[in-house]
């Protein structure tokens, strides 16, 4: 699992450069990595590919529904 979640971190760094060249933010990047159903909220199934996004959960889920909205996640902390 933790080979999982490391290669999908490095795959999002390298695809860092491209992004900002397009306009799209890291944080439009991992949002689109994680929502992987396309449901436009970020579950918690959803979210264990990203050690940052776990250790942010509690702090992230403001109306503890169990799934992050865009706008929850857009208070994710990428430099922690």
């Amino acid at each position: 699992m933790m080979k999982k979640i490391r290669l999908i971190s490095m795959f999002i760094i390298s695809l860092g450069a491209a992004g900002a060249a397009m306009g799209e933010s890291s944080l439009d990047m991992l949002w689109k990595s994680l929502n992987e159903n396309k449901d436009d909220v970020i579950s918690a199934t959803e979210a264990i590919h990203s050690i940052k996004v776990q250790e942010q959960w509690s702090l992230l889920d403001i109306n503890q529904d169990g799934v992050l909205s865009y706008k929850e996640f857009a208070l994710l902390d990428l430099t922690k």
